[in-house]
Protein backbone atom coordinates (compact mmCIF):
# COMPACT_ATOMS: atom_id res chain seq x y z
CA UNK A 1 0.00 0.00 0.00
CA UNK A 2 1.36 3.77 -0.76
CA UNK A 3 1.75 5.81 2.06
CA UNK A 4 -1.06 7.92 2.31
CA UNK A 5 -1.14 11.54 4.01
CA UNK A 6 -3.12 11.35 6.99
CA UNK A 7 -3.02 15.21 8.27
CA UNK A 8 -6.11 16.47 8.43
CA UNK A 9 -7.20 19.74 9.91
CA UNK A 10 -10.71 19.85 11.87
CA UNK A 11 -12.42 23.42 11.95
CA UNK A 12 -15.87 24.00 13.30
CA UNK A 13 -18.29 23.36 9.74
CA UNK A 14 -19.31 26.89 9.20
CA UNK A 15 -16.37 28.56 10.34
CA UNK A 16 -15.06 26.01 7.59
CA UNK A 17 -17.44 27.21 5.48
CA UNK A 18 -16.33 30.65 5.27
CA UNK A 19 -13.03 29.58 5.05
CA UNK A 20 -13.43 27.43 1.21
CA UNK A 21 -15.32 30.09 0.21
CA UNK A 22 -12.23 32.41 0.98
CA UNK A 23 -9.85 30.31 -0.56
CA UNK A 24 -12.04 28.85 -3.26
CA UNK A 25 -12.41 32.77 -4.67
CA UNK A 26 -8.44 33.27 -4.36
CA UNK A 27 -7.76 30.06 -6.38
CA UNK A 28 -10.27 30.68 -9.38
CA UNK A 29 -7.92 32.66 -11.63
CA UNK A 30 -5.17 30.07 -10.98
CA UNK A 31 -7.44 27.37 -12.21
CA UNK A 32 -8.83 29.54 -15.15
CA UNK A 33 -5.48 30.17 -16.35
CA UNK A 34 -4.28 26.00 -16.47
CA UNK A 35 -7.69 25.28 -18.59
CA UNK A 36 -6.02 27.37 -21.34
CA UNK A 37 -3.52 24.80 -22.58
CA UNK A 38 -2.08 23.33 -25.23
CA UNK A 39 -2.23 19.78 -26.52
CA UNK A 40 1.72 18.48 -27.31
CA UNK A 41 0.94 14.73 -27.23
CA UNK A 42 -2.33 12.71 -26.45
CA UNK A 43 -2.77 8.84 -27.03
CA UNK A 44 -5.03 5.97 -26.18
CA UNK A 45 -3.08 3.29 -28.26
CA UNK A 46 -6.34 2.40 -30.05
CA UNK A 47 -7.22 0.94 -33.70
CA UNK A 48 -8.40 4.04 -34.38
CA UNK A 49 -5.18 5.95 -34.15
CA UNK A 50 -3.60 3.26 -36.23
CA UNK A 51 -2.22 1.04 -33.59
CA UNK A 52 -2.38 -3.09 -34.28
CA UNK A 53 -2.15 -5.66 -31.93
CA UNK A 54 0.35 -7.74 -33.84
CA UNK A 55 2.63 -5.60 -34.30
CA UNK A 56 5.46 -4.27 -31.73
CA UNK A 57 5.02 -0.70 -30.83
CA UNK A 58 8.40 0.45 -32.17
CA UNK A 59 7.51 2.24 -35.68
CA UNK A 60 3.75 2.13 -34.84
CA UNK A 61 2.25 6.42 -34.32
CA UNK A 62 5.71 7.57 -34.51
CA UNK A 63 7.01 5.46 -31.32
CA UNK A 64 10.59 4.51 -31.65
CA UNK A 65 12.09 2.10 -29.32
CA UNK A 66 16.03 1.54 -28.74
CA UNK A 67 18.62 -1.17 -26.74
CA UNK A 68 21.38 -0.29 -24.35
CA UNK A 69 23.34 -0.86 -28.35
CA UNK A 70 21.66 2.33 -29.38
CA UNK A 71 19.64 0.12 -32.07
CA UNK A 72 16.04 0.08 -33.31
CA UNK A 73 14.93 -2.85 -30.73
CA UNK A 74 11.61 -4.61 -32.19
CA UNK A 75 11.23 -7.28 -29.33
CA UNK A 76 10.30 -6.76 -25.38
CA UNK A 77 7.31 -4.10 -27.01
CA UNK A 78 4.06 -4.06 -28.36
CA UNK A 79 0.09 -3.50 -27.74
CA UNK A 80 -1.78 -5.21 -25.60
CA UNK A 81 -6.01 -5.22 -24.39
CA UNK A 82 -7.62 -5.86 -21.16
CA UNK A 83 -4.46 -5.47 -18.88
CA UNK A 84 -6.28 -2.68 -17.59
CA UNK A 85 -10.21 -2.74 -17.63
CA UNK A 86 -11.83 -0.82 -19.49
CA UNK A 87 -9.24 0.82 -21.30
CA UNK A 88 -9.35 -1.03 -24.89
CA UNK A 89 -6.07 -1.31 -25.89
CA UNK A 90 -2.57 -0.31 -24.19
CA UNK A 91 1.29 0.07 -25.12
CA UNK A 92 3.85 -2.95 -22.73
CA UNK A 93 7.45 -3.46 -22.37
CA UNK A 94 9.26 -6.12 -20.77
CA UNK A 95 8.09 -9.45 -20.63
CA UNK A 96 10.27 -10.77 -23.91
CA UNK A 97 13.89 -11.14 -23.50
CA UNK A 98 15.43 -8.09 -25.54
CA UNK A 99 17.54 -8.87 -28.65
CA UNK A 100 21.59 -9.59 -28.62
CA UNK A 101 23.28 -8.03 -25.64
CA UNK A 102 20.76 -5.23 -25.14
CA UNK A 103 19.52 -4.68 -21.43
CA UNK A 104 17.27 -1.75 -21.73
CA UNK A 105 14.67 -0.65 -23.63
CA UNK A 106 13.52 2.61 -24.14
CA UNK A 107 10.69 3.22 -26.18
CA UNK A 108 9.41 7.23 -26.98
CA UNK A 109 7.45 9.16 -29.23
CA UNK A 110 9.36 12.67 -29.75
CA UNK A 111 8.30 15.59 -28.98
CA UNK A 112 10.75 18.30 -29.73
CA UNK A 113 8.73 20.69 -27.78
CA UNK A 114 10.41 24.14 -26.43
CA UNK A 115 7.65 24.88 -23.73
CA UNK A 116 9.62 28.28 -23.13
CA UNK A 117 10.12 30.03 -26.12
CA UNK A 118 6.68 28.87 -26.64
CA UNK A 119 5.71 30.93 -24.03
CA UNK A 120 3.87 27.62 -22.07
CA UNK A 121 6.56 26.87 -19.56
CA UNK A 122 4.61 24.49 -17.73
CA UNK A 123 3.90 20.78 -19.01
CA UNK A 124 1.90 18.59 -17.61
CA UNK A 125 2.24 14.42 -18.17
CA UNK A 126 -0.22 12.14 -17.15
CA UNK A 127 -0.59 8.20 -17.69
CA UNK A 128 -2.50 5.14 -16.28
CA UNK A 129 0.49 2.25 -15.98
CA UNK A 130 0.54 -1.22 -14.07
CA UNK A 131 3.47 -3.44 -13.66
CA UNK A 132 2.95 -7.23 -13.62
CA UNK A 133 4.92 -9.46 -11.69
CA UNK A 134 7.28 -12.14 -12.76
CA UNK A 135 6.85 -15.71 -12.69
CA UNK A 136 10.77 -16.85 -12.93
CA UNK A 137 11.59 -14.68 -9.87
CA UNK A 138 13.58 -12.42 -11.68
CA UNK A 139 12.35 -8.68 -10.85
CA UNK A 140 13.43 -5.57 -13.35
CA UNK A 141 13.12 -1.81 -12.96
CA UNK A 142 10.56 0.26 -15.10
CA UNK A 143 11.27 4.03 -15.44
CA UNK A 144 9.51 7.23 -16.82
CA UNK A 145 12.12 9.20 -17.95
CA UNK A 146 12.35 12.79 -19.30
CA UNK A 147 14.71 14.29 -21.97
CA UNK A 148 15.43 17.34 -23.49
CA UNK A 149 15.81 17.45 -27.28
CA UNK A 150 19.48 18.59 -27.32
CA UNK A 151 22.79 16.52 -28.43
CA UNK A 152 20.27 13.66 -28.85
CA UNK A 153 18.72 14.03 -26.04
CA UNK A 154 19.65 14.60 -22.29
CA UNK A 155 17.81 12.84 -19.83
CA UNK A 156 16.73 15.17 -17.07
CA UNK A 157 15.20 13.26 -14.94
CA UNK A 158 13.60 9.52 -14.24
CA UNK A 159 10.83 7.72 -11.89
CA UNK A 160 12.07 4.53 -11.28
CA UNK A 161 9.87 1.58 -9.74
CA UNK A 162 11.67 -1.13 -8.47
CA UNK A 163 9.78 -4.30 -8.83
CA UNK A 164 12.10 -6.62 -7.09
CA UNK A 165 11.71 -4.20 -3.82
CA UNK A 166 8.46 -2.30 -4.89
CA UNK A 167 10.20 0.77 -4.02
CA UNK A 168 9.38 4.08 -6.01
CA UNK A 169 12.28 6.46 -6.58
CA UNK A 170 13.40 9.24 -8.33
CA UNK A 171 16.89 10.09 -10.37
CA UNK A 172 17.90 13.39 -11.06
CA UNK A 173 20.55 14.52 -14.30
CA UNK A 174 23.53 13.23 -11.97
CA UNK A 175 22.21 9.75 -11.80
CA UNK A 176 21.56 9.01 -8.09
CA UNK A 177 18.93 7.09 -7.23
CA UNK A 178 16.58 8.74 -4.73
CA UNK A 179 13.73 6.88 -2.36
CA UNK A 180 10.82 8.60 -2.55
CA UNK A 181 9.40 6.85 1.09
CA UNK A 182 6.84 5.69 -1.19
CA UNK A 183 6.14 1.95 -2.78
CA UNK A 184 3.50 0.17 -5.38
CA UNK A 185 2.02 -3.31 -5.83
CA UNK A 186 2.55 -5.51 -8.65
CA UNK A 187 -0.69 -5.35 -10.85
CA UNK A 188 -2.10 -2.41 -9.00
CA UNK A 189 -3.36 0.27 -11.72
CA UNK A 190 -2.06 3.77 -11.19
CA UNK A 191 -2.48 7.26 -12.62
CA UNK A 192 0.89 9.09 -12.95
CA UNK A 193 0.66 13.03 -13.56
CA UNK A 194 4.00 14.81 -14.00
CA UNK A 195 3.88 18.95 -13.84
CA UNK A 196 7.03 20.39 -15.06
CA UNK A 197 7.61 23.96 -14.36
CA UNK A 198 10.71 24.73 -16.98
CA UNK A 199 10.22 28.18 -16.15
CA UNK A 200 11.56 27.96 -12.92
CA UNK A 201 13.09 24.38 -13.41
CA UNK A 202 11.18 22.52 -10.66
CA UNK A 203 8.93 19.70 -11.19
CA UNK A 204 6.62 17.22 -9.28
CA UNK A 205 4.69 14.18 -9.37
CA UNK A 206 1.29 12.75 -8.26
CA UNK A 207 0.73 8.71 -8.26
CA UNK A 208 -2.76 8.35 -8.02
CA UNK A 209 -3.53 11.73 -6.54
CA UNK A 210 -1.03 11.82 -4.04
CA UNK A 211 2.31 13.87 -3.92
CA UNK A 212 4.90 11.63 -3.76
CA UNK A 213 7.98 14.18 -5.50
CA UNK A 214 7.83 17.73 -4.66
CA UNK A 215 9.54 20.30 -6.43
CA UNK A 216 12.76 19.40 -7.72
CA UNK A 217 14.81 20.86 -10.30
CA UNK A 218 14.45 19.37 -13.95
CA UNK A 219 18.20 19.57 -13.67
CA UNK A 220 21.10 20.44 -12.01
CA UNK A 221 23.79 20.77 -13.91
CA UNK A 222 22.64 23.36 -16.29
CA UNK A 223 21.17 21.44 -19.22
CA UNK A 224 18.97 22.79 -21.97
CA UNK A 225 15.57 23.02 -20.70
CA UNK A 226 13.47 21.78 -23.52
CA UNK A 227 11.15 19.03 -23.98
CA UNK A 228 12.19 16.27 -26.19
CA UNK A 229 10.89 13.12 -25.66
CA UNK A 230 8.96 11.06 -22.51
CA UNK A 231 10.12 7.42 -22.78
CA UNK A 232 8.74 4.68 -20.78
CA UNK A 233 12.03 2.31 -20.14
CA UNK A 234 12.60 -1.25 -18.87
CA UNK A 235 15.84 -1.78 -17.11
CA UNK A 236 17.10 -5.33 -16.38
CA UNK A 237 17.49 -6.36 -12.83
CA UNK A 238 20.50 -8.24 -11.20
CA UNK A 239 21.19 -10.13 -14.08
CA UNK A 240 21.43 -8.47 -17.61
CA UNK A 241 21.67 -11.44 -19.58
CA UNK A 242 18.58 -13.00 -18.13
CA UNK A 243 15.85 -10.47 -17.41
CA UNK A 244 12.59 -11.38 -15.94
CA UNK A 245 8.96 -11.73 -17.58
CA UNK A 246 7.72 -8.29 -16.27
CA UNK A 247 6.40 -5.90 -17.78
CA UNK A 248 4.64 -2.90 -17.85
CA UNK A 249 1.32 -1.66 -19.52
CA UNK A 250 0.54 1.64 -20.20
CA UNK A 251 -2.41 3.86 -21.62
CA UNK A 252 -3.76 7.28 -21.93
CA UNK A 253 -0.32 9.20 -22.56
CA UNK A 254 -1.20 13.04 -22.35
CA UNK A 255 1.17 15.78 -22.18
CA UNK A 256 -0.22 19.64 -22.46
CA UNK A 257 1.66 22.79 -22.40
CA UNK A 258 -0.17 25.67 -19.87
CA UNK A 259 0.99 29.13 -20.68
CA UNK A 260 1.12 30.70 -17.32
CA UNK A 261 0.59 29.77 -13.47
CA UNK A 262 -1.23 32.24 -11.34
CA UNK A 263 -0.17 31.72 -8.17
CA UNK A 264 -3.05 32.44 -5.29
CA UNK A 265 -2.88 35.70 -4.45
CA UNK A 266 -1.01 36.57 -1.69
CA UNK A 267 -2.21 38.95 0.68
CA UNK A 268 -3.60 38.40 4.12
CA UNK A 269 -6.78 36.65 4.63
CA UNK A 270 -8.79 37.81 6.87
CA UNK A 271 -10.59 35.24 8.69
CA UNK A 272 -13.80 35.55 10.49
CA UNK A 273 -14.27 33.54 13.71
CA UNK A 274 -18.04 34.49 14.45
CA UNK A 275 -21.14 32.53 13.47
CA UNK A 276 -23.27 32.28 10.65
Amino acid sequence: MMPMDSRYFFLGQRAAMALLLVVAACLLPQYRALAQSTAVYSTGFEPTEGFNIDLPLTDQGGWTGVGSDTLPEYRGNGIVTNFIEGNGQHAFIGYVPLSGTNDTLNVWRPLNYDPIAAGTPVVRFSVSMAIFDSTNAVYDRFRWSVYNNSNGGQRLFSIDFDNSTLEINYILDRGDLVPTGFAFSPGGKYDLEVTMNFDENLWSALLNGVLFVNAKPVTTVGLPLSLGDIDAAWVYGPYTNAPGNNFMVFDHCDSRANPVVITPSTQPLTLWTGTL
